[in-house]
């Protein structure tokens, strides 16, 4: 599974074309099903967030 943490204010408006991006690696890299993803979204407050 693969976890994506951000800043909730940039990460959310990007979510739906990050995951299919990702997805699409996935299904390429790994062969996994079109039907199933693995990975997660994890937005955060950018007070939370060290980097």
């Amino acid at each position: 599974m693969i976890v994506v943490y951000g800043i909730k204010e940039a990460l959310n408006p990007i979510k739906s074309k990050l995951s299919n991006v990702i997805h699409g690696c996935m299904q390429t890299v790994l062969g996994m099903p079109k039907d199933k993803r693995a990975h997660r979204f994890i937005p955060m407050d950018k007070e939370d967030f060290y980097y």
